[in-house]
C-alpha cells in the first residue's frame, strides 16, 4: 500500500502535539508508515517536510529512530523515481534530486572548491552579447579574436561539461579588477548552477549537527514567553571550536541557505576569525557569522545567524546592531513555523542582548506584512506584538492596543486585513533596558548618519566624491598625528575604513577640542572596523561617549552647511 496526502495530514497534525493520547498515536501511525512506500511526487514533498519537523522536535527515542529510518527510505524512494518525475523535484532539497539556481561568485567558488566534479554550469541568463564581448576581455587575444558565436556556444565546443564551471570562475577571477567589480560582472552573467544531490553532496534530508544531546519535547511546546526575562537569562559560554567543527557548521549553514536557493551575506562573506557558536536549553544551537572587513557596513555591525534544533537547521537572519538598538530579523524554515518560533526568537535576542550589549531590538515593516502578503497573512505583527514590540509610531501603537484588546476580549476574533495594513507601516521596537542619556539615538540613526555625509560630499564639495574622501582622510590625519610613514604601514582594510569614516568624523568641529580625550579611541575604532572581529568596533563605539554626544550635536545642526573645510 502506498502512503497518500491523508497519511500525511494526519501525520502533521499530530507532530505538532505531544504527551498522551498524541505519543502512541504518532508511534502507530508512523510504525505503518515504515511498512508502506511514499511513490506520489507531492506525497514525498510532504512528507520530508513533515519528517524534518519530527527530526527536530522528537517526542522519545522510538520517534526519532523511526523519523530517521523513514528519511533514508525516502531518499531510497527519490533515487528510483524517473527522471521526469524527479525533474518536479527540482529546487526541494530532497536527497537524490536536483538543485538549480543563480549564486554569487564567491559561494560558486567555494562550491566548487569544496565539492569538486559536482558543481555543473546550467545556463547563462545574462545578455548574450554583453556576455561575449566579456569572454573576449578574459581570453587571450590569439584565443579570443575568431570568436563570433555566443559563450555558450564558446563553452560547449572547448570545454568539457563537468570542467565548463571551473573554468568560468578562473576567467574572472583571472581579471584584473576588484572582488566587489567580479562580484557584479558575475551578477550580470546571470550564471545559474546545476547540483544533484547525491549521498556525498548536502541535501535538507541529512542536514545536520550532531546534537550534544537530543532534547525529547515530552510536553506541549513552548507557544508563549516572558521575552524581556529570557532575554536577560544568563548565557552560556560560547563552545570552544575546533576548525574542523567550525567548517562542519558553516557548510550546514551555507548548504541550508543554497539548497532553498537562498544566501546571505554574513553565511557567504563570513570572516572566519568571528564565527561562535552556543548551546542553549530546549534542544537549541546557535551559529553567528561575522563579515570579512571589506564587506563591512560603515555603521552598523551586521552578523548574521543560524539557528539550529537538535542540530536541524530550522532559522537565518541576522541583526544590525548600532550603539545600543539593533535591528533584526527572523527567518524561520517553512516546515519549522508550528514549532516553538517564539521561544526561538527570545533565544536569539538573548545571545544578541549579552554578546553586543544591545538594549532595544527593532524589527522593520516588511517584516511584520508591509509589502509582504506572506508576513500580513500569517498576522507577524502580533507574533511580536505579543513579546512586547511595539511601534515607533505612538497613534499606530494606540491602535494596536485597542486592536489586541478585541483580540483577548473574543475568542476567535481576528484583524480586518485592512487595518492589519495601517499596523505595518511603522518599525516595531522591544525595550529590554531602558538606555541612558548618551545613549539615546533615533531608531534610524544609522541611515540619518549616511545621508549626513551625503548631503556633507554635495556641499562642500560638489559632489565630487573622490575629492572628499582624500581630502577628509588627510584632515584627519592631520587632526589626530598620523604621519604618512605610519599610515603607509597600516593595513589595506584600515587605511579603507580609515577614510570612510573620516568623511562623518571631519564634520565635527567640536571634537577636535577634546582631541587628547578622544585620540587614541578614534584611531582604535577605525582599526576595530578592519579587524579580525568587527565586535570591537562596535564595543568601543559605545564606550566612546564623546563621539556619540558630538553624534547627537551634528544631527541638529542646519542640514548641507559646509562646517569643515579647513578645520584648524
Amino acid at each position: 500500500m502506498d502512503i497518500n496526502l491523508a497519511h500525511i495530514e494526519q501525520l502533521k497534525y499530530l507532530s505538532t502535539r505531544f504527551g498522551a493520547p498524541f505519543t502512541g498515536q504518532k508511534e502507530k501511525l508512523l510504525a505503518q508508515l515504515t511498512q508502506m512506500k511514499a511513490v506520489d511526487v507531492k506525497v514525498i514533498n510532504a512528507y520530508h517536510e513533515v519528517l524534518l519537523f519530527l527530526k527536530a522536535y522528537p517526542e522519545n527515542r522510538i520517534l526519532l529512530r523511526f523519523t530517521e529510518q523513514e528519511l533514508k527510505k525516502l531518499d531510497e524512494s527519490v533515487n528510483l523515481l524517473s527522471e521526469p518525475k524527479k525533474e518536479k523535484l527540482v529546487r526541494s532539497g530532497i536527497s537524490h534530486s536536483e538543485t538549480r539556481a543563480n549564486f554569487s561568485f564567491t559561494l560558486c567558488k567555494w562550491l566548487v572548491k569544496t565539492y569538486p566534479g559536482k558543481i555543473k554550469l546550467f545556463s547563462l541568463e545574462g545578455d548574450s552579447e554583453w556576455a561575449t564581448e566579456l569572454l573576449k576581455l578574459v581570453l587571450p587575444k590569439t584565443d579570443s579574436e575568431g570568436i563570433t558565436n555566443s559563450i555558450d556556444e564558446w563553452l560547449t565546443e572547448h570545454i568539457a561539461e563537468e570542467k565548463r564551471m571551473e573554468i568560468l570562475l578562473q576567467l574572472i577571477d583571472n581579471m584584473e579588477a576588484s572582488p566587489r567589480i567580479k562580484e557584479h560582472i558575475w551578477e550580470a552573467l546571470q550564471v545559474f548552477v546545476a547540483v544533484s544531490l547525491t549521498p556525498d553532496f548536502p541535501s535538507r534530508t541529512f542536514n545536520a549537527l550532531p546534537p550534544v544531546r537530543v532534547y525529547f519535547h515530552k510536553k506541549e511546546l513552548v507557544k508563549r514567553v516572558d521575552a524581556v526575562k529570557e532575554i536577560k537569562k544568563p548565557l552560556p559560554q560560547s563552545k570552544k571550536l575546533s576548525e574542523t567543527e567550525k567548517q562542519l557548521i558553516l557548510r550546514s549553514a551555507r548548504a541550508s541557505l543554497f539548497l532553498l536557493n537562498r544566501e546571505t551575506d554574513t553565511v557567504t562573506y563570513t570572516n572566519e576569525n568571528e564565527v561562535l557558536f552556543f548551546e542553549l536549553e530546549r534542544g537549541i544551537q546557535i551559529a553567528l557569522f561575522g563579515l570579512i572587513p571589506e564587506r563591512r557596513l560603515p555603521f552598523e555591525t551586521y552578523i548574521g545567524y543560524m539557528a539550529f534544533k537538535n542540530g536541524v537547521p530550522v532559522a537565518y537572519g541576522g541583526a544590525w546592531p548600532f550603539q545600543r538598538i539593533a535591528r533584526i530579523g527572523l527567518n524561520i524554515y517553512e516546515p519549522f513555523r508550528g514549532g516553538e518560533s517564539v521561544y526561538l526568537f527570545t533565544q536569539l535576542m538573548r545571545v544578541y542582548q549579552q554578546i553586543y550589549k544591545v538594549n532595544q531590538f527593532m524589527v522593520e515593516p516588511y517584516q511584520i506584512g508591509y509589502g509582504n502578503k506572506e508576513g500580513l497573512q500569517s498576522g507577524a505583527f502580533w507574533f511580536y506584538y505579543r513579546m512586547g514590540f511595539r511601534s515607533t509610531d505612538e497613534r499606530i501603537a494606540h491602535i494596536a492596543e485597542v486592536e489586541y484588546q478585541k483580540i483577548s476580549a473574543a475568542q476567535g476574533y481576528r484583524t480586518p486585513v485592512n487595518l492589519l495594513k495601517k499596523l505595518t507601516t511603522s518599525h516595531i521596537l522591544l525595550k529590554v533596558i531602558p538606555l541612558k542619556p548618551h545613549e539615546m539615538q533615533s531608531p534610524f540613526m544609522a541611515e540619518e548618519l549616511t545621508r549626513l555625509v551625503s548631503d556633507y560630499i554635495d556641499a562642500c564639495f560638489d559632489g565630487n566624491r573622490i575629492n572628499a574622501l582624500q581630502h577628509a582622510s588627510k584632515k584627519m590625519r592631520q587632526w589626530l598625528g598620523v604621519s604618512t610613514e605610519s599610515y603607509k604601514k597600516w593595513s589595506l582594510p584600515e587605511r579603507f575604513w580609515f577614510g570612510e569614516l573620516s568623511l562623518l568624523f571631519t564634520q565635527m568641529t567640536g571634537i577636535i577640542k577634546e582631541k587628547s580625550k578622544i585620540k587614541n579611541q578614534l584611531i582604535n575604532l577605525v582599526k576595530a572596523k578592519a579587524g579580525k572581529q568587527e565586535r570591537k568596533f562596535l564595543a568601543r563605539w559605545q564606550k566612546c561617549t564623546i563621539l556619540q554626544q558630538h553624534l547627537h550635536q551634528l544631527m541638529h545642526q542646519s542640514p548641507n552647511s559646509c562646517l569643515i573645510n579647513e578645520p584648524s
